[in-house]
């Protein structure tokens, strides 16, 4: 099936799910998620839209526990601005809340880039919305790259490119899954 095909798919499945199943989902994944953030400082977050695993609620306990949290601004490109408090956020990018774009964060600064996915595979293939926004951004990032996803999200084998950037680790609801050595 061609990306426009699986992209499809997805987005029906991920669509289908309350609100209510979504925070709950969230809320488990956040669960495993704060473990492997153990001794970093510096975490990019992305800010959830529509139906994506929710960030957006967990953020005050990021803001507090950790040095510098930043989130994603987008224009042509992605850039990554930290921010204090939720209340700074703003809507931008297609209705995405983005911090103010003050305080750039150096992607050489970032340990950690949580990343928004449409669907993953047993290999931490990410399938985005197809802008490839974080993948150009990702092309040359040195630190760890987690994907946020629903179980509902998970597709046999997710069609790839040679610039598509797979994740280090893919967290659900369900457990994490971690990028094969091959």
């Amino acid at each position: 099936m061609d990306k426009y095909k699986v992209r499809q798919v997805l987005t029906e499945q991920r669509a289908r799910m309350t609100y209510k199943k979504r925070l709950e989902k969230s809320e488990r994944i956040m669960e495993q998620l704060i473990p492997l953030l153990k001794g970093k400082k510096n975490i990019a977050f992305y800010i959830n839209l529509n139906d994506e695993v929710i960030t957006l609620d967990f953020l005050p306990y990021f803001l507090e526990n950790y040095e510098t949290i930043s989130a994603s601004v987008t224009e042509d490109e992605i850039e990554f601005y930290s921010f204090t408090n939720v209340k700074q956020l703003k809507e931008g990018y297609v209705g995405i809340l983005e911090p103010p774009a003050v305080n750039k964060v150096e992607k050489d600064d970032i340990e950690v880039i949580i990343v928004p996915m449409l669907g993953y595979d047993k290999y931490c293939n990410r399938m985005g919305m197809g802008k490839g926004y974080y993948d150009r951004y990702l092309a040359d990032f040195k630190g760890e790259i987690i994907g946020l996803a629903f179980t509902e999200q998970n597709y046999i084998l997710i069609p790839i490119e040679p610039h598509d950037v797979r994740m280090d680790k893919v967290i659900t609801e369900r457990g994490i899954l971690s990028k094969p050595n091959f």
